[in-house]
Order: C-alpha cells, then sequence, then structure tokens
C-alpha cells in the first residue's frame, strides 16, 4: 500500500468512527435518600443522557434525548419503553421562574477532587414551594471533562427554560456532588468516578426489538429518574 492508498483509508476510517463515537463523558454516582441508595451510571454526549440505575427495586436505563425534548425509559426485562416529553414550562411560568445562582466562599475535598460550592435557588417553577428551592452543587475544574460537560448543561437547560440556563452559565466546573432538600426529605448525589470516553450513539437510541408501551393515566405516573450528579436541574 502507496503513502496515497494509506491517507485515503486514514481518512475513511476517521469518517467512519465519526459517525459512530465520539467523546463523551462517563461517571459513576452514589444516589442516597433517607430510605435507600442507588448507583448509577451515567453516559453523555453532547446534548444526550443515558443512566443506568441500579437500585433494591432492579434496574432501569433512562435515554434523555434534549435535542429531541423526550426522556426514553426503558424495560429491558420486557423489551419495552415509554416515551415521554421533556417538560417545558409555557409564557407565564417562564415569566415567573427565578433563577439565582451564588458562588460561596465554602470548599471541601470531596474524594479526590477539591470542590467549591454553589447555591442554586429557584423560585416560581411548578411544585417548589413559595419561599423557592435551594439546591447545593459542589463543583470541580480537577477533571478534564468540565468544558464538554458545560456544553450538555447549557443543551439540558435551555431546553427547559432560556432565563434558566443563563444563570446556570454562572456556575463553573463538574458537580461531584448535588444535594436537594425536599419537602420528601435529603437527597445527595456524589460522583465516585468520571472520566472522558468515547461514546457510541446506539447508547442513546431504543433497541430496534423494543416495542412502545402507552403513556400511563397522570395518577399512575411511575417516578421519574432522579436528578443527576451531573445535571443541571
Amino acid at each position: 500500500m502507496n503513502v496515497k492508498q494509506s491517507l485515503r483509508l486514514a481518512v475513511l476510517l476517521v469518517l467512519v468512527l465519526a459517525t459512530t463515537s465520539f467523546a463523551g463523558i462517563y461517571y459513576e454516582q452514589e444516589l442516597k435518600t433517607a430510605t435507600q441508595t442507588m448507583k448509577t451510571v451515567c453516559y453523555i454526549s453532547g446534548s444526550k443522557m443515558r443512566v443506568e440505575m441500579q437500585g433494591t427495586g432492579g434496574n432501569a436505563v433512562s435515554i434523555q434525548r434534549f435535542d429531541q425534548g423526550k426522556v426514553y425509559n426503558l424495560m429491558a426485562e420486557n423489551k419495552m419503553y415509554m416515551e415521554m416529553p421533556i417538560p417545558k414550562p409555557g409564557p407565564e411560568v417562564e415569566a415567573q421562574l427565578q433563577v439565582t445562582v451564588t458562588k460561596t466562599d465554602e470548599t471541601k475535598k470531596i474524594g479526590n477532587y477539591n470542590c467549591t460550592r454553589y447555591d442554586v435557588t429557584v423560585k416560581g417553577a411548578p411544585r417548589t414551594p413559595p419561599e423557592g428551592m435551594t439546591t447545593q452543587y459542589w463543583t470541580t475544574t480537577d477533571v478534564d471533562v468540565a468544558d464538554e460537560f458545560a456544553k450538555f448543561a447549557d443543551a439540558q437547560t435551555r431546553s427547559q427554560s432560556a432565563k434558566q440556563a443563563t444563570e446556570m452559565a454562572k456556575m463553573k466546573g463538574f458537580p461531584i456532588q448535588v444535594e436537594v432538600t425536599t419537602p420528601a426529605g435529603k437527597m445527595t448525589m456524589t460522583v465516585t468516578t468520571v472520566k472522558k470516553q468515547d461514546v457510541p450513539d446506539s447508547m442513546f437510541e431504543v433497541p430496534a426489538d423494543y416495542q412502545k408501551m402507552a403513556m400511563p393515566a397522570p395518577g399512575a405516573m411511575p417516578p421519574a429518574a432522579p436528578p443527576q450528579g451531573g445535571g443541571a436541574q
């Protein structure tokens, strides 16, 4: 094989690989509530996210496509899936929505990561108390995925609220720990492993042999996937 043929082959391989996978983010985290602990494995690529949850209730997979405005919950044991739209506030809710990101002076080491605390307060959103709800994000710049994550977080929040996306952009770094306090109790998500990793596009697609389930009645809706440590909810 001559030099020209080698170059053509190299270019062809790059083009083929570019259509099947590209650099993304892989991370593992532990979610704790007062009653249970769950392990999750997460994959991010562009504006797409896959969450694989392992808990006492069994395993579950959620594919969150912010480029499509949809979430797909997969049930591998039955080879079925449920498709749901990602909620987006209407003009009235968007007008009432108030999001404030505050960088604090508090720092601490979580695992191997030096972290800074940001407080994110949301008021005027559906299902939030009148005084609002504050979430603590402990972020780090010690990892090499911060820039890639920032692009994903912007796509995630912008798909739901431009106002929220603008404010959340003030938070720098990758969230290693997220602490949420709700009327139901406290929930803590802690990332234990995070790294760059090529993620195939197929990870964000519903398998061809899965059948679509009908949406249940509103009162019978299953609980949504929990917010992720890498998310900007």
